[in-house]
């Protein structure tokens, strides 16, 4: 059965599964003529062609044609920057988005393939993402609430959805890397969250909805959150990521834990 309602390749639905918050930088597309990333001369006389030969070249055709991935992006941003004249971002800006924008979209893939299945992780896609948020962050000077939290111009106790896309065990201490979309943050989990961790309940991919975090910061060092179980609960898969302005949800004294 094609669960993807035949709008991608079997195959390629399963290199996008392959994709996760650690290789996401290192995605690469294939190049088929796009608004960013047109066909040069030379690969719009083999597109033109390829009706006749894609049956003989077998994988040839493919690793001929462009491979854009971060590094290609960049290039194309920096070179809009140097024609408008406007400051351009670090690589390191560029690697950050890039990871976070990709793994966001093969997401959306993966869960929903019969209705996003090859039409969310594009390179124009991708490409639109990265520039709406150059014009926010870079042009604009708007951070996200987590970058705030990790330059403490904001505090942690704040109502925060969370996405958890990392997770380190080292012992019985557990540490969560938290994003909410543009940025990522480290979290010192309580025992109970520990073991909801070690236990599977929490996982990569999940959101999370915080209140009353504590911060704490090494001299030279960016802000870590410390969450505890009494103030973390799971968020709906489709609830939006970063600060909430609604309050957050009632507890009763019974679902109190200690630790």
């Amino acid at each position: 059965e094609d669960w993807t309602n035949g709008n991608i390749q079997i195959k390629e639905y399963m290199k996008i599964r392959q994709i996760s918050q650690h290789n996401a930088l290192s995605f690469k597309f294939t190049s088929g003529g796009t608004q960013f990333f047109p066909l040069s001369d030379d690969e719009g006389a083999a597109a033109s062609g390829a009706a006749v030969s894609a049956a003989s070249c077998g994988g040839e055709c493919a690793a001929a044609r462009q491979m854009i991935g971060m590094e290609e992006m960049y290039s194309l941003l920096k070179a809009r920057t140097q024609d408008t004249q406007e400051s351009c971002p670090e690589v390191a800006w560029m690697q950050n988005h890039y990871k976070w924008i990709v793994w966001k979209l093969a997401s959306m893939e993966r869960a929903f393939p019969s209705i996003f299945g090859g039409r969310w992780l594009t390179p124009d896609r991708v490409m639109l993402q990265l520039l709406h948020r150059y014009d926010k962050e870079v042009l604009g000077s708007t951070r996200s609430v987590l970058l705030q939290i990790k330059q403490r111009d904001q505090m942690g106790s704040q109502h925060l959805v969370l996405c958890v896309s990392g997770i380190e065990t080292e012992g019985e201490q557990v540490m969560l890397q938290l994003m909410d979309g543009w940025h990522s943050i480290q979290a010192i989990a309580s025992p109970s969250i520990a073991q909801l961790t070690r236990l599977g309940k929490i996982f990569i991919g999940q959101k999370l909805r915080l209140y009353g975090s504590d911060t704490t910061q090494e001299e030279g060092k960016d802000a870590v959150l410390k969450i505890s179980c009494n103030g973390a609960r799971r968020a709906e898969w489709h609830a939006k990521l970063g600060a909430q302005t609604a309050p957050p949800p009632l507890i009763g004294i019974r679902t109190i834990k200690a630790g």
